[in-house]
This record gives C-alpha cells, structure tokens and sequence, in this order.
C-alpha cells in the first residue's frame, strides 16, 4: 500500500475521532439530567404510555432518541419538542420551564388541561410556542412576554379566558400570533376579554394577527397601524366596537383585513383605499359601519364581503 493512500485514511480516522472527543468535552451532564428530569415529568402528566408515538421515553437512551425530541449537538440539551398530534391527555408540568435551551415546542393537537404554567416564560430561546387545539384553560401567563426570542405564538383552538396581556407587547420578534377560536354550540372555545392591547403594535416583525371568535371589546387600537409588515388582520366575530382607525390605511402590506361580526360603526375610512395589496376584506354585519360613497369603486374591486354604502352628505 503507498504511503499515499494511507495519509488520507489516517487523516479522515483522526477527525473522526475529534470529533467525538469535541463531542464528549461539550457534553453538558448536569444539563442533560434537568431535561430528562423535564421529560419525565411531561411524560408522566400526560399519559405518555398511551401517547401514539412513545418510543424510547424513560430509557436509558440519548434524549435525542426519545420520539419527538431534538437535541443540540455536542452539549445534548433538547432544543426542539415536537409532540402534535399525540393523544396527550392532562396538565403541561411546570417543569418543562427548565427546558432552557428549548427552541421549539409544539405540543398542539392533543388533549392537554389546565393552565399554561408561567414557568414557560423561562425558556429564553424558545423561538415557536404552538399549544393550539387544546383544551388549555386560564388566563395567559404574562411571563410569556419574556421570550425575547419567541417568532410564533399560537394558543388557538382552546379554552383560554381572561385579558391579552400587554407584555406581549415586548416580544419584538414575534411573526405570527393567533388566539382564534371556532365556538361550538357547547360554548367551547377561547374567551378571550377585554380590549386589545395598544401595546400589539410594537411587534415591528408582526405578519399574522389572528383574534377571531373570542369576546374583545372595545376599539381597535390606532396602534395596529404600526405594524408594517402585517398581511394579515382578522379580528371577526368578537365586541369591538366604535370606528375604524384611519391608521390601519398604513398598512401597506395588508393582504387580509377581517373584521365581520362585531358592533363596529361609522364610515370605513378611505384611507384603506391606499391598501394596494388588500385582496381579502370582510366587514359585514356591524352596527351601523358603511363604506363611503368616495371609494365605493375600491370597495367594487377587492373581494369584499361588507355592508351598505353610507348616505350622500
């Protein structure tokens, strides 16, 4: 055998074995011991021996070969949890909180109970929180306006009460938030109260506003016209009431604005007329809310589910 062939070999064999020597120096013992400490308690209060998908959970394996877990290559620590849809039956564990590299964490789709514990606003890296279609109930903790790093928040599709706290207002990266609900005729379904917070307007990353089927009152803050990069606003089928905001015509990038079903009044303000890229809008069934004669032709050509046109002054 030549001497060169033999150098690659050896070469390719040492990095290999950096490799796992980097991997084991990384390894984050004490660490990995408080996740699996976090899964099992996850595991436990749901029902996890009759979860669909179980494999490996409570081994003695690495956390990353328990179904549904992701961990972090070298230190070991669960950063993605992704159970959805898994037949898990009974309260979120507080200790889930000390998942604290956690990035994801998607537990929708399931039959989960009780509070969502504010141990949950611990988890400084977490970059998706789903805990929709649930029958979660409470309030929103307001710790959740902690996670500084949090992109989506969806708690839809649950049996939430109580106000939208206005520390969400701090989660400036947030991309995607809904609280939407679809009540049955047995009353399930969020309820969501009080009026929506003029803080929501510092989410400057904002795209999708979704507070559909909940029982918010009040006005539609002018605040809502600073998100820029909103394309979608739906707000139907709660108590809003008064005017529409001027501001909201600010939103340039508007592709969907629902607001139907509420006890909205007044004239629609034409400055939404400037909403070039508007193609969804749905206005009916308010108290009183008429789009002015002056932009009726706009109103002819977005696809516009709406109400009467206002009077001639």
């Amino acid at each position: 055998m030549r001497f060169g062939n033999v150098l690659p070999a050896a070469v390719l064999l040492l990095v290999a074995v950096l490799v796992q020597l980097v991997g084991f120096l990384l390894t984050d013992t004490a660490g990995i011991a408080t996740d699996r400490a976090a899964l099992v308690a996850l595991y436990n209060a749901t029902n996890g021996p009759g979860w669909i998908e179980n494999d490996n959970w409570l081994s003695n394996r690495p956390l990353g070969r328990w179904d549904g877990v992701t961990t972090e290559f070298g230190s070991g620590r669960v950063t993605e949890l992704e159970l959805s849809p898994n037949f898990m039956a009974g309260p979120i564990p507080p200790e889930l909180g000390n998942l604290s590299h956690l990035e994801t964490l998607n537990l929708s789709i399931n039959q989960l109970s009780g509070p969502i514990p504010p141990e949950l606003g611990n988890l400084s890296h977490l970059e998706t929180l789903d805990l929709s279609f649930s029958d979660l109930t409470g309030p929103i903790p307001a710790e959740l306006g902690n996670l500084s790093h949090l992109e989506t928040l969806d708690l839809g599709f649950s049996e939430l009460t109580g106000p939208i706290p206005p520390e969400l207002g701090n989660l400036s990266n947030l991309e995607t938030l809904s609280f939407r609900s679809n009540r049955n005729h047995l009353g399930k379904g969020n309820k969501f109260t009080g009026r929506i917070p003029p803080e929501l307007g510092n989410l400057s990353n904002l795209e999708y506003l979704n507070l559909e089927g909940n029982q918010l009152t009040g006005p539609i803050p002018p605040e809502l016209g600073e998100l820029s990069r909103l394309r979608e606003l739906v707000a139907s089928q709660n108590g809003l009431s008064g005017p529409i905001p001027r501001e909201l015509g600010n939103l340039s990038n508007l592709e969907t604005l629902w607001i139907k079903d509420n006890r909205l009044a007044g004239e629609l303000p034409v400055s939404l007329a400037r909403l070039a890229k508007l193609d969804s809008f749905a206005w009916a069934d308010n108290d009183g809310l008429c789009l002015p004669p002056s932009i009726l032709f706009w109103g002819q050509q977005i696809h516009a589910g709406g109400g009467p046109v206002c009077p001639r002054r």
